[in-house]
C-alpha cells in the first residue's frame, strides 16, 4: 500500500472512530432510557434501589466530566463531517447526516420538550435518539471488520484516477499524465536517435 492510501485510510478510520465514539458515549443513556420505559429500572428521585444509585452516580460524573466530554462530541462529530466531505464515502455521509438530524434534531426536541411536554413529541425523541446511537455504533462496526478490507482491496481501481464529474482533469491526473508524456518523449527519441545511427552509411559517424 503506498504512501497517500495509507495516509487516506487513516484519516477514514479517525473519522469512523469519532461516529464510534459518539456513540459510545451516548450508549449509556439509551440504555437508561429503554430500561425505564420497559420499566425494569427507575431513575426518578425516590424511586430506590439501584436506578436511583445509578443516577446519582451519573449526576455527579456528569459535572466532573460533562463540558469535556460535549467538547470532545462536538469535535468529532466535526471532524467526521469535514472527512465526509473529503471522501464522499456513503457510510460516512449516511453517519452525518445522522448526527445532523437525529443528534442535533433530538437536542433541539429536548429543549422544547421541557417548556410543554407531548407524548408524541417523547416518541419521536425516543426514535431519534435510538436511531442516533444504533447508526454509531453499527457503521463504524462495519467499517473496522468488513469495509476496511473492502477499501484495500479496491485500492488498484481507485489509483486508476478517473475525471472528475464535470470531465476535467484533477492535479494528480495532469501530474501524472505530464511524467507519462516526458518518458514517452525520452523513449520516443532513444529509439529515434539509435534508428538515425543505423540508417547513416558508414564512414559518415565522423562527419
Amino acid at each position: 500500500m503506498d504512501l497517500p492510501q495509507r495516509r487516506n485510510e487513516s484519516q477514514l478510520n479517525r473519522a469512523y472512530g469519532c461516529f464510534a465514539f459518539l456513540g459510545l458515549v451516548t450508549l449509556p443513556f439509551g440504555l437508561a432510557a429503554l430500561l425505564q420505559t420497559l420499566g425494569l429500572m427507575y431513575l426518578d428521585e425516590g424511586s430506590g434501589g439501584l436506578g436511583e444509585a445509578l443516577s446519582g452516580w451519573a449526576y455527579y460524573w456528569g459535572i466532573l466530566l460533562g463540558g469535556p466530554i460535549l467538547l470532545g462530541m462536538l469535535a468529532a462529530t466535526a471532524y467526521g463531517i469535514v472527512r465526509t466531505v473529503q471522501f464522499r464515502h456513503l457510510a460516512l455521509e449516511v453517519l452525518s447526516v445522522n448526527a445532523i438530524v437525529c443528534g442535533g434534531g433530538t437536542m433541539l426536541l429536548i429543549f422544547a420538550a421541557d417548556n410543554a411536554s407531548q407524548p408524541l413529541l417523547d416518541y419521536v425523541i425516543g426514535i431519534g435518539f435510538a436511531t442516533y446511537i444504533t447508526a454509531n455504533l453499527l457503521i463504524p462496526a462495519w467499517w473496522f471488520t468488513t469495509g476496511r478490507r473492502r477499501y484495500r482491496m479496491k485500492a488498484p481501481l481507485r489509483n486508476k484516477l478517473p475525471l472528475r464529474s464535470d470531465g476535467a482533469q484533477t492535479q494528480e491526473q495532469v501530474m501524472r499524465s505530464t511524467r507519462l508524456s516526458k518518458s514517452d518523449h525520452y523513449a520516443n527519441g532513444n529509439r529515434v536517435a539509435v534508428m538515425r545511427a543505423f540508417l547513416q552509411p558508414p564512414g559518415s559517424f565522423g562527419d
